[in-house]
């Protein structure tokens, strides 16, 4: 009897080893399997991203065949679930999840150079010297510290991959703003020639012909002559 008894303790005691080693690998193919959900999810807003660059004409390479090749992998790790689902004790996750985890960085490292590459072009370039010698002028204060704000909000912007074509109206949208307040740099105590020397200096570059006499005297004397440099333009004049 007593025997008997042990017996059936052993045996109890081994079934509930079982139960638990069944259940620390359910365990651990749910989480498994979440990680390689995570990754897919993680791929959604990377292909939106995609096709709001692609929709602006902003040349970035389409990662369609390498998405739907590491999708192939999770399919097959599912397809081969079905056929024995005893696969799941082992790494069968690991194909997918490589697969996608590549894509992902692949495909985040393309749209971000692509973004910011993007960005820098349509950044005005504007001279920080200039920017600081005209604050120093009252009329010209408030449109510098908006050039400022502006700049600096496109930097940002620069550096966080656009969800929708809202982010790339933002953008458009700082750029006019940083051109208009280079328009209203206007002030009695400034030559209407040196304001409009400054102008188009400040964004793209001014033409030699708008260095004139009167302009190079107003320069010198506030010691900002040596913040300008010429170089040679493109047919637009840039």
């Amino acid at each position: 009897m007593i025997t008997q008894k042990a017996a059936a303790v052993i045996e109890l005691a081994a079934q509930k080893k079982q139960a638990r080693d069944v259940a620390d690998r359910f365990d651990g193919f749910s989480s498994r399997a979440r990680q390689v959900q995570d990754e897919v999810t993680r791929l959604e807003p990377l292909v939106a991203t995609w096709r709001v660059l692609r929709a602006h004409g902003i040349p970035v390479q389409s990662p369609a065949a390498r998405v739907q090749a590491a999708l192939a992998r999770v399919d097959e790790a599912r397809s081969q679930y079905r056929a024995d689902p005893l696969s799941v004790l082992g790494n069968w996750y690991r194909p997918a999840s490589d697969a996608l985890q590549a894509v992902c960085r692949d495909v985040d490292a393309e749209l971000r150079s692509a973004w910011r590459r993007y960005v820098a072009g349509r950044i005005p370039s504007v001279n920080a010297d200039l920017l600081d010698v005209l604050q120093q002028v009252p009329t010209f204060r408030h449109p510098v510290e908006v050039i400022r704000q502006r700049l600096r909000e496109l930097r940002d912007q620069q550096e966080q991959l656009p969800a929708s074509a809202a982010t790339l109206e933002a953008v458009d949208r700082r750029v006019s703003e940083i051109d208009a307040a280079w328009h209203k740099l206007t002030s009695d105590e400034v030559p209407s020639a040196v304001i409009e020397f400054l102008r188009q200096a400040g964004v793209g570059g001014a033409p030699l012909s708008l260095l004139t006499d009167e302009v190079r005297d107003w320069l010198v004397s506030r010691r900002i002559d040596t913040s300008f440099r010429i170089r040679l333009g493109d047919e637009r004049g840039y």
